[in-house]
């Protein structure tokens, strides 16, 4: 990466020269330059002399091939003029280097955990938009170079699991035609009809006496069967299913508790965790007087499980329920020795979906959730997977059907993949007979723009914001289409470089919906 060369000679420089230990930031030239600094101005008031003194300085000391010259503009910037070889070499380098263009070799060895829903119903819009992001995530980290195990940590013990049984046994003797009556506080949805017609088929009324347990084991392998099926359809796999039924059996508590005995106390016969020492607004209950333990102690031994593992990043992705839930699963943590700077919790705020003008309501106890299933059966899976993906998770939005699916350039997925689309059919068309000439300004622009991708998986894999790589293949899309629109390039006596500009965007466009778990179609 030229950026990459420039910013480490500079940094370099300020040491050796003024020992001045500073990040210098590079970034695209908003003039006719192709990258810029402002480091002068930054440490101008340090060395007490004007920003354009100072940039001379940097720049008549700063000696690299690709630079063909540097220019200083007012008030202080440097500016970077690359030579006509460092915009081939960059071309040729995303050619031969094809899908693995853009990796890296970070090294890490990183935990995600997503989604893990409860196995007591069917998978819901709100979980869709929490499994693009972490399965996207999981590709980004993978392709910068990482060790990533993905996790789904199933919550099958408690009172809700226990309402599942009830309601599916019940439910099981309505398929038979006993008429019995249904209780106020169970599941009402058609997930749990779904279950209580499995039974029938494999039981018959062979379990019309049977107890309740033999109803809450099965149900909830039921639910896991149904929930893994739907995500993989939604292409969201899992390396890791944890339950914590298995943190129980495994007797994973003890173990969590004694490393956490230094920050627990006894009231009123239950154990409390001291998170008000690191700024909770109140302690936390770990086992009640009862001696039953709350939904925060098997999540504790989780976590603690993970640490053994010997993860060097921990990253959980929420749902906005659970923003609540953050700060004292930091100071647990932080009691079990991991350090703040290693753990990331991104929660994911609600998704409405709206279809002809209308907004689709969903409520799981009244029987009108609109699960993932419904919503794969409206949009695409690409699309579903785009608008999910395409900004903030911190961000509510609504998802708009009859806009996922429209066929035009103002869809922003349908974009991305036409553009794919439109480069492969101009690769085929092209023969590629003329061999001289150089790149144009607007040309030189999208290089810049396909330099820049591998910076951008450092970059979300550092800061987690995948939204940023849709937004930049619709940055590369439009910047493409444009010159494409006014250039003639079969026959042109440049074509054989501008093909190499074609088929340079098409690997970083696919390479890009790749990660995201979207196709790239070659023909729109």
């Amino acid at each position: 990466m030229i950026e990459n060369k420039i910013k480490e000679k500079i940094e370099f420089f300020l040491f050796k020269k003024w020992k001045i230990k500073k990040k210098v930031e590079i970034t695209k030239s908003k003039n006719h330059a192709d990258f810029s600094t402002n480091i002068a101005m930054q440490i101008s008031s340090i060395l007490k002399d004007s920003p354009i003194n100072i940039a001379n300085e940097i720049a008549k000391n700063i000696k690299i091939k690709s630079i063909k010259k540097f220019e200083i503009a007012n008030p202080g910037f440097i500016n970077f003029f690359l030579n006509e070889n460092a915009f081939f070499n960059i071309i040729e380098k995303i050619i031969n280097e094809k899908e693995n263009y853009g990796k890296n070799n970070q090294g890490k060895y990183i935990n995600v955990e997503y989604v893990s829903a409860n196995p007591t119903g069917f998978l819901h819009i709100g979980h869709a938009r929490g499994a693009v992001l972490g399965s996207s995530l999981v590709n980004i980290l993978k392709f910068a170079g990482n060790k990533v195990d993905s996790e789904y940590y199933l919550n099958d013990t408690g009172n809700q699991v226990d309402i599942l049984a009830k309601t599916v046994q019940f439910r099981y003797l309505q398929e038979l035609g006993q008429n019995v009556k249904i209780p106020e506080n169970i599941y009402k949805g058609k997930d749990i009809i779904y279950v209580a017609k499995k039974f029938v088929k494999k039981y018959k009324d062979s379990l019309k006496n049977e107890k309740f347990n033999r109803f809450k084991l099965e149900s909830k392998n039921i639910l896991l069967k149904k929930i893994k099926k739907d995500l993989k359809k939604y292409k969201v796999y899992f390396d890791i299913f944890t339950t914590e039924q298995e943190i129980l059996d495994k007797n994973l508590i003890k173990p969590t508790i004694k490393k956490l005995e230094k920050n627990i106390y006894i009231n009123k016969g239950a154990s409390w965790l001291k998170t008000t020492n690191l700024g909770d607004d109140k302690d936390r209950v770990l086992i009640k007087s009862n001696g039953q333990f709350t939904y925060f102690m098997p999540d504790l031994a989780f976590h603690n499980l993970k640490l053994s593992r010997g993860y060097d990043e921990l990253i959980n992705i929420w749902g906005a329920d659970h923003i609540g839930y953050i700060s004292r699963m930091k100071i647990a943590l932080k009691y079990l020795g991991l350090s703040s700077d290693k753990l990331d919790i991104l929660i994911v705020q609600l998704v409405k979906l709206l279809k002809n003008g209308k907004e689709l309501k969903m409520s799981k106890r009244l029987g009108t959730s609109y699960t993932i299933q419904d919503f794969l059966e409206e949009v695409s899976i690409d699309a579903a997977r785009w608008f999910m993906i395409d900004r903030s998770n911190n961000s509510e939005f609504i998802f708009n059907i009859d806009f996922a699916n429209s066929k035009n350039k103002n869809n922003p997925v349908f974009l991305v993949q036409y553009t794919h689309a439109r480069a492969n059919q101009l690769i085929n068309k092209s023969k590629k007979y003329k061999i001289n000439g150089e790149y144009s300004l607007k040309e030189k622009k999208i290089i810049n723009l396909l330099n820049k991708f591998p910076n951008l998986i450092i970059l979300i894999s550092n800061n987690h914001k995948v939204n940023l790589l849709p937004q930049y293949l619709i940055e590369l899309s439009n910047e493409f289409n444009s010159w494409y629109s006014n250039s003639k390039i079969i026959g042109n006596k440049n074509e054989t470089i501008q093909v190499k500009l074609v088929k340079a965007t098409k690997i970083v466009l696919k390479n890009g919906l790749n990660l995201l778990g979207i196709n790239a179609p070659k023909i729109m």
